[in-house]
């Protein structure tokens, strides 16, 4: 069974989540926008094992702590999409210059594709957490969507919010290509619990009207 805690206590209130399968105790960290003390005590306390830290997209406000998270969980996996460590490298499209920061994030363990899969493995193979990645690109070129099937929930970063969605004009950002993946994503069952990088979790009733679809 899938277990879901957010943190939302950094810059802007951006939504940090911490997944962990119940029958193993192996985790994820999603976005990195909150200050990792809290992380780091909640997974101690837990006694679970961070594998993988991943970031939806590059901006500041969720991947600020990426490194203190690194240093925090060592043997965790950084991971992001291919199309996205552009970002992270250019303190104008990550937006760190924009908050007197000027950061290039590490390299990614990690690149992601569409299509792909990240596993949060449980006791036994039938217990694991299949998430499949789902390219999301217009408020970066490399955003993405994690998608569990079985729970039917998805992470969606900034792509979405209730109703709202992520901006399109900073650097790399893109309007037209926004409005199609918008589509694409409210195309999916109206079951699906959407998490986004901001706020309250929604499903797609909660959504409309975006861009008039």
């Amino acid at each position: 069974m899938i277990r879901i805690k957010t943190f939302s206590e950094g810059l802007l209130d951006s939504n940090e989540y911490l997944v962990w399968n119940e029958s193993s105790g192996h985790a994820a960290i999603i976005d990195c926008g909150n200050y990792m003390q809290e992380t780091e005590r909640f997974v101690k306390e837990n006694s679970l094992c961070v594998d993988y830290i991943i970031l939806t997209h590059g901006h500041y406000d969720h991947a600020e702590f990426t490194e203190d998270h690194k240093v925090a969980f060592p043997t965790a996996k950084l991971i992001c999409h291919t199309s996205e460590v552009a970002v992270l490298r250019d303190p104008m499209a990550n937006l760190s210059a924009y908050f007197g920061d000027a950061v290039a994030y590490p390299d990614p363990d990690i690149k992601l594709k569409n299509g792909d899969n990240v596993v949060i493995r449980g006791n036994s193979t039938e217990n694991d957490i299949v998430f499949r990645v789902i390219d999301a690109p217009g408020h970066t070129p490399g955003s993405f969507c994690l998608l569990c099937d079985k729970e039917q929930i998805m992470f969606t970063g900034d792509v979405l919010f209730r109703r709202g969605c992520g901006r399109t004009d900073f650097k790399y950002g893109d309007e037209l290509t926004m409005q199609k993946t918008l589509r694409s994503i409210l195309s999916l069952p109206a079951e699906i619990t959407f998490y986004s990088g901001h706020g309250a979790p929604s499903k797609i009733g909660d959504e409309l009207p975006i861009y008039g679809i």
